[in-house]
């Protein structure tokens, strides 16, 4: 039984740590509490992470990171 912590498993999910315990709270992420930290199974995140519908693309993302190219472009000085 392997098991990870809130921050882990939010590096995994590309979540914030209390968006996990926000998971866990409302019991959407099965975990352990040990001490003042909560404990997530392995096999818990591979599922939850199974789950995890497709979000919108973080701040700062832009079109090229995803192979896209932009509609529009900003005008520049000069365009007419």
């Amino acid at each position: 039984m392997t098991t990870i912590t809130t921050t882990e498993a939010a590096l995994r999910l590309g979540i914030t740590p209390r968006h996990v315990r926000h998971l866990i709270k409302t019991g959407q992420l099965p975990a352990v509490k040990a001490g003042r930290d909560w404990l997530i199974e392995e096999k818990n995140l591979k599922q939850a992470e199974a789950r995890r519908k497709p979000g919108r693309p973080r701040k700062g993302a832009g079109p090229d990171q995803y192979g896209v190219e932009p509609i529009f472009r900003p005008r520049q000085k000069g365009d007419a």
